[in-house]
């Protein structure tokens, strides 16, 4: 390309094609997660949302928790069905996010990021969890069984999530500032659909459809 100087006089700028793709070099495992985060976050939230699953069923079943009588004298009573209720939230959000992840991968028309679905819920996951296991397990830590660690490992993933996207949002928004010529924000999704990056492959990095920002 060249730049139009005073006097008309047209001087043309050589760019080197390496400094496109210096910043995704420098970074290649970052650039991969990023790249891959829907895929990574599909299976840490099955494993969070199957804990969490399994943590309700059984302490709905041992405890014989029904909605009858919700609002209770007994101090132990009532811890229990605080700290389900919250398990509970807490299970359903994170599973719905997972489905919906699921959902954004395989189904043609949802084909976005969906950051800030993805970012709340996991949030919202992990406080319900967190908040059920502390109460649960400081009010009655006398009862406290192997189904009471599933649901604290379930929020300890819906964190690892939550941090997960976090952390890869604000790398790509570094790289985005800084190294705004990179494949990774190519018009069209991917490295394969601008001729002058040779080793795309055709990768998504997730570029104009994706909703990054």
């Amino acid at each position: 390309m060249y730049k139009t100087f005073p006097l008309d006089i047209p001087v043309f700028v050589i760019v080197s094609p390496y400094r496109h793709r210096q910043s995704t070099k420098e970074f290649p495992a970052m650039t991969e997660l990023i790249k891959h985060r829907k895929l990574v976050s599909l299976v840490t939230g099955s494993v969070s949302s199957a804990f969490s699953i399994v943590n309700v069923i059984v302490m709905g079943l041992n405890n014989d928790i029904t909605l009858q009588d919700i609002i209770v004298d007994n101090e132990a009573a009532c811890v229990i069905k605080s700290s389900y209720g919250m398990y509970t939230v807490g299970t359903i959000v994170e599973t719905a996010v997972t489905v919906f992840v699921g959902l954004t991968i395989f189904v043609e028309l949802l084909k976005k990021d969906f950051y800030y679905i993805n970012l709340i819920s996991h949030a919202i996951a992990f406080l319900a969890l967190g908040s059920a296991s502390i109460v649960f397990g400081v009010k009655l830590n006398t009862r406290i069984t192997w189904y009471f660690w599933l649901g604290l490992m379930g929020g300890v993933f819906a964190f690892g999530n939550f941090l997960y996207w976090f952390c890869t949002q604000m790398f790509r928004r570094y790289l985005k500032r800084h190294h705004p010529e990179d494949p990774i924000f190519s018009v069209g999704g991917g490295g394969g659909d601008n001729p002058s990056y040779d080793d795309g492959g055709g990768d998504d990095y997730g570029g104009d459809d994706e909703n990054y920002d």
